[in-house]
């Protein structure tokens, strides 16, 4: 299901689904930091756990500071939960608006202006978005989710 905006720029509609997911909150947006992410890394393998895909970063409130750092991993059973930590067998978001970009780490926060206004256009609303990020030579790849709740009452 592919949808072209004014801009001629592709975007989808997809669902997001993840398995064996490892989940770290946070009110603060250097919960992506390398340093940050290289902890979490290293208290995983403690557990005897390990990465298996890409990070992904959520915000689960664009008009708030409330992030969430997930990770694919191994596996999620029998392991002792701490803190902010959580782990899931599978997390399913039906419906998403999706686009795959090229983009910094500056601009990782921000829902693209192209799916706010895709989201107008189409008068749904949502709340929260997603950013699965894959390291390529030269930079990252980020494949961009973003929910679709409902229709907007505007």
């Amino acid at each position: 299901n592919k949808m072209r905006n004014r801009r001629g720029i592709m975007l989808q509609r997809k669902n997001l689904y993840l398995e064996n997911i490892a989940v770290f909150r946070s009110k603060e947006k250097n919960l992506f930091d390398k340093n940050q992410l290289h902890r979490l890394e290293e208290k995983l393998l403690e557990k005897g756990i390990y990465m298996t895909g890409p990070v992904i970063l959520h915000n689960r409130d664009v008009q708030n500071t409330d992030y969430e750092l997930l990770i694919s991993v191994n596996r999620t059973e029998g392991i002792e939960e701490e803190g902010q930590e959580r782990f899931y067998r599978q997390i399913i978001y039906e419906d998403c608006v999706y686009l795959r970009r090229l983009m910094g780490e500056k601009t990782i926060l921000e829902v693209p202006q192209e799916i706010e206004e895709e989201l107008n256009r189409q008068k749904l609303w949502s709340r929260e978005v997603f950013y699965a990020i894959f390291n390529i030579p030269g930079g990252k790849v980020v494949d961009i989710y973003v929910p679709v709740e409902g229709e907007s009452q505007a």
